[in-house]
Parts: structure tokens; C-alpha cells; sequence
């Protein structure tokens, strides 16, 4: 009896898909994910299509679908908000970030939605604390009348927000909220977690200001990427100043630049704004 083999290879591709807040599914994007071969013996080969014939091949294409976010319909119908976020749905960086949410593996979901803060109302978006498995990120309907570049500035600033709320629910086991959390439990539960960094700035900082204080430190090149890849026809002086952009209040801003740089990022920074259109739709 003789056996026949033949190299089966597979495509992987994920589609990506929005969910909204009424129901509908909408597709994306098709991300593609490598390909693996597979050396498939047979001692009576397979007749047709897909096998057999003394080292013929198949090739077979696999597609996986997968939700993204939790899109609110006050997020949906909003023109700016909408338009932003399917330009920004296409860059390398808000990608990454995105994709950390995806349901099958992450610990959190993430909702978009517009409203306005009744903690902070001059904010131009607010990350809220996680709470049931979702983490949200809401946009002030009134702080859109700022360019399309700010705006998605804004969004994958508070991203990074999210995307660090993530790393400390993953931490958690109390059912993902934060809700009567006391302090020395903060501690215990990242002090032997998976994060030091995040562990270190709270440690100096705090619940409230660990975030910003990170992100200035580390998080501005994320930033400057993605509204690189968002609008790549400015110069890097401006997307710099735009990554300063909420964390002004930190030390890396206040400590470790010197008036000079403040003022140099600042002037870029109104440089950029008398000459931007404030049309975002």
C-alpha cells in the first residue's frame, strides 16, 4: 500500500466587526494573520479537489469574525464622532490598541458613547471607571467644534486611558469593578500583578493621577504615531506639541522640560490651532 502526502496550507484572516448599541453588526475591516502548512498523509489518497497526487498541494482559506467595541448610538449619530473614528479604525496604531479588546480574549469591553460629564463637563472626553466588564470612553458633544486631527488626538489619548483601565482589570477579581475598592487592596492586587510599571505610578501617584503621569512618561510616541498615521501632512514639531495635548499637569511637562521646550511646544501647539479648520464633519 502506498502513501501519499501533500502540503495542506491555510490562510488565516480575521474580519473585524462593530457592534451597536441597537443590535446591528457592521463589518470593518479583514486583517490577515500569517499561514501555516500542514503535511497531510494519506494510504488511499482522497479523490477530487484537495489532496493527494504525489505532493500536490491544497490551500484553503480560513476567516474568524470578530466583534471590536461597543459603539452607543449617541456615538453612532454623531457626524464628527462617527467620521473620526472610521479614519482612525484604519491606522496601524489605533488598531493595536483596539484589538486588545477583542472579546474572545480580553477582560474588559469598550464602549463609545457622547455625553456630557456631570464630574468634569469641560472635559473633552472622559474614561470611566470600569465598571461590569465594560470600560467607556465619552465624548463631549459640545468640545467638537475643533479639528478632525484634535478630535482623534483625543480619542486614542483616551485609548490609552482604557487600555491601562484594562491592564488592572485584568488584575482584578471581584468582578471587574472598582466600585468600594480600599487602597491597601489597590496595592495588594498590583503589587503582585503582572504590571509593575503601572504598580510604580501608582505607588508615586495615586489612583487619580497614576494614568497621566504614565502617559506622559511613556505613551506620547504612541500618540504622535497615531496622529501621524491619522494626518501625515504636518511636521513632527506639531504632532509633538499636539501629544502634550492633557498632560501639562505632570511632572514630565513641569519637571523635566525646561521653559524653553514648554514654550516651544506651546507656541507650535497655537501655531496648529490658528491654522486648523475647526470643521470636523
Amino acid at each position: 500500500m502506498s502513501v501519499d502526502c501533500y502540503t495542506e496550507v491555510v490562510h488565516h484572516y480575521t474580519d473585524w466587526y462593530q457592534e451597536y448599541s441597537d443590535g446591528t453588526v457592521a463589518y470593518i475591516y479583514t486583517e490577515y494573520n500569517g499561514s501555516t502548512e500542514t503535511q497531510v498523509c494519506y494510504d488511499d489518497p482522497p479523490t477530487g479537489s484537495g489532496g493527494g497526487g504525489g505532493g500536490s498541494g491544497s490551500t484553503y482559506d480560513e476567516y474568524v469574525g470578530k466583534r471590536l467595541i461597543l459603539i452607543d448610538s449617541t456615538f453612532k449619530n454623531n457626524p464628527c464622532l462617527d467620521s473620526v473614528y472610521q479614519q482612525a479604525g484604519q491606522a496601524i496604531t489605533f488598531k493595536n490598541i483596539l484589538q486588545n479588546f477583542d472579546e474572545e480574549f480580553s477582560v474588559a469591553h469598550l464602549k463609545l458613547s457622547a455625553g456630557v460629564s456631570q464630574t468634569n463637563p469641560g472635559a473633552n472626553a472622559v474614561t470611566l471607571a470600569p465598571k461590569d466588564y465594560i470600560i467607556e470612553i465619552m465624548f463631549n458633544p459640545n468640545k467638537l467644534n475643533r479639528s478632525k486631527l484634535e478630535i482623534a488626538r483625543t480619542l486614542i489619548h483616551e485609548l490609552i486611558h482604557a487600555e491601562m483601565w484594562r491592564k488592572v482589570m485584568s488584575l482584578l477579581d471581584n468582578g471587574a469593578n472598582l466600585d468600594g475598592l480600599k487602597k491597601s487592596e489597590w496595592t495588594q492586587k498590583l503589587s503582585n500583578g503582572d504590571y509593575p510599571g503601572i504598580f510604580d505610578y501608582y505607588t508615586r501617584f495615586g489612583v487619580n493621577g497614576f494614568q497621566h503621569e504614565s502617559m506622559a512618561a511613556h505613551y506620547r510616541g504612541i500618540i504622535e504615531n497615531a496622529i501621524k498615521e491619522f494626518d501625515s501632512s504636518l511636521n513632527n514639531q506639531t504632532y509633538e506639541a499636539l501629544a502634550w495635548v492633557g498632560l501639562t499637569n505632570t511632572r514630565s511637562w513641569t519637571t523635566n522640560l525646561t521653559q524653553a521646550q514648554r514654550t516651544y511646544y506651546t507656541n507650535a501647539l497655537t501655531n496648529y490651532r490658528n491654522n486648523a479648520s475647526t470643521n470636523c464633519n
